[in-house]
């Protein structure tokens, strides 16, 4: 009995594309009435790659063009912004945040040092 691993021959999203050898193979292979699986297996993709590469095969050109038409307009726009770094200048930190971020810092420091008995900042224990 073997067993079967449906990660074996798993490609990423969008993987490689489609070539006219595999797809003759596919559509030869249909004709004879081998099982989704052993095609898989035999031309390297997924069960479920080759139920959708046989299922566009079989679309006219008009649906296939009105397939692919329908798959763009769902993918959300694309937002592009324009960023120009020499006009941008850094943010401003406000001084009250930057006073609190010290405190903050500090209190966390003297804490862990009293438990620890670390260093302060900038001095080394030896």
């Amino acid at each position: 009995m073997s067993t079967h691993n449906p990660y074996a021959n798993a490609y990423p999203v969008g993987g490689r594309s489609w070539t006219i050898e595999e797809d003759q193979a596919l559509l030869a292979m249909m004709r004879e009435g081998k099982r989704n699986q052993q095609i898989a297996d035999k031309i390297n993709r997924t069960i479920h790659a080759v139920k959708s590469r046989y299922r566009y095969l079989g679309l006219s050109v008009e649906e296939r063009a009105s397939l692919r038409r329908m798959k763009r307009l769902a993918q959300p726009p694309v937002i592009r912004m324009k960023i120009d770094h020499v006009t941008d200048r850094a943010p401003v930190i406000p001084l009250e945040v930057l006073e609190d971020r010290a405190r903050r810092y500090t209190a966390q420091r003297d804490l862990t040092a009293i438990i620890c008995g670390d260093p302060e900042p900038g001095r080394v224990r030896l």
